[in-house]
């Protein structure tokens, strides 16, 4: 073997020596604790980003700050309206049944029951009673979920301005993505990383954002709602 031939090879091993040092397997699994239970996130896909791409995306996303808090102000409105009308509606159901049983007393109005048309009369009264509380417990229940919805739409917006919201911040479009994964039925997954760049780990499932930077040492990472960070991203300042 010549010189030439002897170098060629040389390099190509020490490439590769070089390329597979810069190989890592990163594993771990998405799982959920609800009291004793384990929910496995079974099948979620699992995406890697590098960390430089990811910044970018998070300062080309904070520049829509101002048009996101408008339109989750808009939320409000909006819900704090269907309070005051569900509100207003529920009160006028109670009004009619009150009137209805004070005029009954004050008249002294009373259905002989034992005549078909009397019990007709406290069988159709008993029905508009039956009808309004319905109404009412329907109205109380719209009223709370649109209560709830106005203080998940501020701390949202508290979120938003503090530069921490994971649900604002969560990558839509995969286009950057380095690489991506699917957990198996029990919610394990590993990935063969060649690169020994920072990288980003994102999931989601139901609502709930993980965006987590993987440490150039770290071998195992896992999303559960211990680490989940719609509410507290930990890299999503772009510094």
């Amino acid at each position: 073997m010549n010189i030439a031939s002897r170098l060629i090879l040389l390099f190509s091993l020490f490439g590769a020596v070089i390329l597979s040092g810069c190989s890592r397997k990163i594993e771990g699994e998405a799982y959920f604790k609800d009291g004793n239970n384990v929910v496995k996130m079974d099948g979620v896909e699992i995406r890697v980003m590098e960390l430089d791409k990811f910044r970018a995306h998070v300062i080309k996303k904070m520049a829509s700050v101002s048009e996101e808090e408008s339109r989750l102000l808009g939320n409000i409105s909006s819900a704090k309206e269907s309070v005051t009308r569900l509100k207003a509606s529920r009160d006028a159901v109670m009004k009619a049944q009150m009137d209805m049983l004070m005029l009954q007393v004050k008249t002294g109005a009373t259905w002989n029951m034992n005549s078909l048309e009397g019990q007709y009369r406290q069988g159709q009264q008993d029905k508009v009673m039956s009808a309004g509380d319905v109404g009412m417990k329907s109205s109380d229940v719209a009223i709370r979920d649109n209560e709830q919805r106005v203080v998940a739409y501020q701390t949202e917006i508290e979120m938003l301005k503090s530069g921490r919201s994971g649900k604002f911040l969560f990558p839509r479009e995969k286009n950057d993505d380095f690489a991506t994964v699917n957990a198996n039925s029990d919610g394990k997954y590993e990935i063969t990383l060649k690169s020994d760049k920072d990288f980003v780990f994102l999931v989601t499932r139901d609502a709930k954002y993980w965006i987590i930077k993987l440490g150039k040492d770290e071998k195992n990472l896992s999303f559960t709602n211990l680490n989940e960070n719609s509410n507290s991203c930990d890299v999503c300042a772009a510094k």
